[in-house]
């Protein structure tokens, strides 16, 4: 199976420091640009922080598990990929709606955000 090149693209910009998790992810959360969220967050903090950056008008894509998003990241497990650099935001809204869904737990969320 090939692996979505959202993801690929997602590693290159978190090995370049341009996307966020954790508690960096939090700590700057006011230079997000755009949000990959993983499709079964369950925890009621986990919602909150969706719902946060949600309130900011913050595009999201909700395409990945945990697992996958931690693998593209070198990591077990990731839940949040914060895309701070504009431009980077920019191109991955556009590799994900030009991705067609594969199934129906798989969201992708894109409005206009922050300028």
């Amino acid at each position: 199976m090939n692996q979505d090149p959202r993801l690929g693209f997602l590693g290159i910009l978190y090995s370049h420091g341009k996307a966020w998790i954790g508690e960096e992810l939090l700590r700057e959360a006011d230079h997000i640009r755009f949000l990959v969220v993983a499709n079964h967050i369950t925890s009621n903090e986990g919602k909150k922080i969706q719902a946060s950056f949600a309130r900011r008008h913050i595009p999201m894509d909700m395409s990945f598990s945990a697992e996958e998003l931690g693998k593209a990241l070198g990591h077990d497990e990731v839940n949040f990929v914060g895309i701070a650099d504009k431009k980077a935001a920019e191109a991955y809204a556009e590799k994900a709606l030009r991705k067609e869904p594969t199934n129906e737990k798989e969201t992708i969320c894109v409005t206009k955000g922050k300028k």
